[in-house]
């Protein structure tokens, strides 16, 4: 399977597609399996349209962000719940980041099902100013356990679907 995978890097690598690209691409294939391989084209060339918009750095750097913070939660075996307790949801930036992300939610779910990836991609647009504020005003691993672990349950909400059809934090 391994051999599979690496000849699939080579064959869109061959293509002109940066290696990180590709990368950031078959990981959420290799996750879902096999089924998912005839999409990987799809989502190369929507990635390659979002990453040339003036915010997609910041947008990686936020996913990167979150994804250590998410990866440093695992490493203290920290048991994130599965859905965000709206009733601890204390700050601001927070409540805000949960009501948008719940809309864009929906949305993101469509998209990725009609396969309309440059589109699901650009929705990051919508939330990045929402992941901006969270990270500049909330303390995520804070004092308090069940807020800290809100917090990161929130995180994980958000990029566990994007995770699930592009690995953003795998980006250079």
């Amino acid at each position: 399977e391994k051999f599979l995978w690496n000849r699939i890097e080579n064959i869109y690598e061959n293509e002109g597609f940066k290696p990180d690209e590709v990368k950031c691409v078959i990981i959420p294939c290799q996750k879902n399996g096999i089924k998912n391989i005839g999409d990987i084209k799809i989502k190369l060339e929507a990635l390659q349209s979002l990453r040339k918009e003036a915010s997609f750095e910041s947008i990686t750097t936020i996913f990167k962000r979150a994804t250590n913070i998410l990866n440093q939660a695992k490493k203290q075996k920290l048991q994130i719940p599965e859905k965000v307790n709206v009733s601890l949801l204390q700050e601001e930036a927070e409540k805000k980041l949960y009501e948008k992300y719940s809309l864009t939610d929906q949305e993101l779910i469509s998209l990725i099902e009609t396969k309309n990836y440059s589109e699901a991609i650009s929705k990051l647009n919508d939330i990045k100013p929402f992941l901006d504020l969270f990270f500049e005003k909330v303390m995520v691993m804070c004092e308090d356990e069940n807020l800290k672990l809100n917090r990161i349950s929130l995180i994980n909400f958000i990029t566990d679907r994007f995770n699930s059809f592009v690995s953003l934090s795998s980006l250079q």
